[in-house]
């Protein structure tokens, strides 16, 4: 009777058997080539013509790897942008100013606007040019502050009239020297003093408020006179009187001048340099005195007189 063979024997010849193939195949590929070329020769490298040298196989050291770090795969269509710069921000300077135009110096001339209505505009183009008044024989120079005005008043005329006898192109604007023509057979008397009617400014008309130990201010406006003279009567009928030159006040002492109480009455005569009245004169007004000025008793000095 035959002795079986136990199956755990079979199992591990078997496995030995698949070992054994497994380590075989690999090198049958190699022991093929070798019986069919037993001499192989080294191929020739291309650029030098030598015998090109066939890399062997390097076993890389079984030492155990550091656990590798994640790495991004770029496609290659991505580009690598560069690091971004960080800069202050340049401020914007502002717009530069409009550049300013200098007045130039214009040329002053000395000249004298008077308003009008309906004052004269340049001629227009295709008019007759203008004539002057050829029957106006005398002429006169614009002198300072004078205006057509003026100028008119006193050779009896009219603005108008004037301006188109001498073609002014604007008849409110005249320069000092500047000759027109003027109608008239003379020059017109300019008198010497203009006689303008004379008002009191001081003492007021009528007043009462006189200081009988004070001072006592006349003060006028009117005509520009060589001399004046101021004339008060007292309330007695008396008259007090002075004379002033080249102006239009004076002073009076009350207590010496105006010791009476009661009404006064003053007034004002333009003269001329002969005190010849020029102007009629101003007034009268009147100021009242309330009480009579203090008697003013002389002082009497004694005298030693000699002890027989």
């Amino acid at each position: 009777m035959k002795k079986l063979i136990p199956g755990w024997l079979v199992t591990l010849v078997l496995m030995g058997f698949a070992l054994a193939i497994g380590l075989f195949l690999p090198r049958l590929d190699s022991i093929r080539q070798y019986l069919q070329n037993p001499t192989p020769t080294a191929p020739i490298s291309a650029t030098s013509g030598g015998p090109a040298v066939t890399p062997s196989e390097t076993l890389l050291p079984r030492t155990p790897l550091a656990t590798p770090t994640p790495r991004v795969t770029l496609l290659p269509t991505d580009t690598l942008l560069p690091p971004p710069t960080f800069e202050l921000p340049t401020s914007t300077p502002p717009p530069a100013p409009a550049p300013s135009i200098t007045p130039t110096e214009a040329l002053i001339v000395a000249s004298t606007i008077e308003g009008l209505q309906g004052a004269f505009t340049s001629t227009p183009v295709g008019a007759p040019a203008c004539t002057k008044n050829a029957k106006w024989r005398l002429t006169y120079k614009v002198q300072f502050n004078d205006t057509l005005t003026s100028i008119a008043k006193a050779f009896n005329t009219d603005i108008f009239a004037l301006a188109k006898g001498n073609c002014l192109k604007d008849a409110n604007i005249l320069s000092e020297g500047q000759t027109l023509l003027v109608p008239g057979d003379s020059y017109p008397v300019t008198p010497d003093f203009v006689c303008e009617p004379i008002i009191s400014l001081q003492p007021l008309d009528g007043t009462r408020a006189i200081d009988i130990d004070g001072k006592l201010t006349f003060n006028w406006q009117g005509p520009r006179t060589p001399r004046t003279l101021i004339r008060v009567y007292l309330p007695s009928g008396k008259i007090w009187e002075s004379v002033v030159e080249l102006r239009q006040n004076d002073v009076a002492n009350v207590l010496e001048d105006f010791p009476e109480q009661g009404l006064y009455k003053w007034y004002v005569y333009p003269l001329n340099a002969g005190y010849q009245q020029v102007c009629p004169e101003g007034g009268p007004w009147t100021f009242y005195k309330e009480k009579e000025s203090p008697t003013l008793t002389p002082t009497v000095t004694p005298t030693a007189t000699a002890t027989p």
